[in-house]
């Protein structure tokens, strides 16, 4: 059976699969496929793990964030009672051998809070590391309602997370984590268990949005992007033109999406493009830019509203030789448009929309996604 046809018949097959946990775990081959009672909100993935949110629906109640190991196929809850209490699930993952955090984000008409989790890998346990709260949930336009602390800009780095905190107010253009605000204090903060040091200290850190093992990238608001080294040291400040809508790492190379639709693959250290490339689709609804090595993903699609959900796809670009191609979508007729995805080393991972109540979660191996761009 060639490759496309394995995504057709997992695409299409989607909806008439029950299946809650996988039973054929493994890093090479064929796709693998899980459904989950209630909607994916969140995912990470560090080597052959994958961290993953399940939040509240008509069929499951409460939040939970487990780790599923795709090599020996074993899957542990890390989060626990607090979590569980916030229906609408973690907003954002991060992973590493030794630990997971995650941020839940929840509100009402008249407050909003954050708060911090995390929990050792071999020794689950749910701890808070921080909480914040806003007067007004409601931050879609300018004004008052904006104003406020945050806690955002969740990534990994090799053994390292990292966030953001930051204090908003109504004054100034600019857009953090999909909110138009201005930021007018903030800092990056590495994260060891649940004590947390100051990385970076100034607005010019905020807002974290992509992580290698030896750098992290922050995406400000005017769409310039700034790069640290993991000891704190910055690299690197550019405001690319058209501004940066989004930006992955890997080693010596950094991706950027600008807004128009070009993926920009820069030497970070010479600041010289390597390679200039379009997306697919309409440049306005691409999101999770990521890259590994040689290829970068990206999800373009038709968006809520706009059309036929069931054309939300993953794309695959080789960075040498610009070769793009669907590696993933949800077939017709399943109501539903592609929610997250990531790359690492072991392959891509993608989930169903975080608006879907049948979570559906497909792990391609790092071999199937490389002999589609090759």
């Amino acid at each position: 059976m060639t490759l496309r046809r394995i995504l057709l018949v997992l695409a299409g097959g989607a909806t008439s699969l029950a299946l809650v946990v996988s039973a054929g775990a493994t890093t090479t081959g064929a796709p693998n496929l899980r459904h989950f009672p209630g909607p994916i909100t969140a995912v990470a993935l560090d080597g052959s793990r994958v961290a993953y949110a399940v939040g509240s629906s008509a069929k499951h109640q409460g939040s939970q964030v487990f780790v599923w190991n795709i090599a020996t196929g074993k899957t542990t809850k890390v989060s626990g009672r607090q979590t569980y209490s916030w229906p609408s699930g973690p907003s954002k993952l991060a992973l590493t051998a030794a630990q997971v955090a995650w941020i839940v984000r929840a509100g009402s008409n008249t407050s909003s809070t954050d708060i911090l989790f995390t929990s050792l890998s071999t020794r689950p346990e749910e701890r808070k590391v921080a909480q914040v709260n806003r007067a007004r949930a409601d931050c879609g336009s300018m004004g008052p309602r904006c104003a406020g602390d945050w806690i955002g800009g969740l990534v990994s780095s090799g053994n390292e997370i990292f966030f953001n905190r930051y204090t908003t107010t109504s004054h100034g253009f600019g857009k953090v984590d999909g909110i138009v605000h201005a930021v007018t204090r903030g800092a990056l903060y590495a994260l060891n268990g649940t004590n947390r040091y100051r990385f970076v200290a100034g607005t010019y850190a905020v807002e974290a949005v992509a992580a290698d093992p030896s750098r992290v990238a922050v995406l400000k608001p005017n769409g310039g992007v700034h790069v640290f080294s993991t000891d704190g040291a910055s690299l690197l400040y550019m405001t690319p033109t058209p501004r940066a809508a989004q930006v992955a790492l890997d080693g010596r190379y950094m991706l950027v999406l600008k807004y128009g639709g070009t993926l920009e693959l820069y030497n970070w250290r010479i600041r010289n493009i390597r390679k200039s490339f379009k997306v697919a689709g309409d440049s306005k609804l691409v999101q999770n830019l990521g890259m590994e090595g040689d290829i970068a993903i990206y999800t373009t699609g038709t968006g809520f509203g706009l059309g036929d959900f069931s054309h939300s796809t993953l794309h695959a670009v080789n960075l040498d030789t610009g070769k793009d191609r669907v590696i993933g979508k949800f077939g017709p007729g399943t109501g539903d448009v592609i929610g997250k995805a990531r790359i690492g080393t072991a392959g891509v991972v993608y989930t169903s929309s975080s608006y879907s109540d049948n979570g559906r979660l497909v792990f391609l191996p790092w071999a199937t996604v490389s002999a589609v761009v090759r």
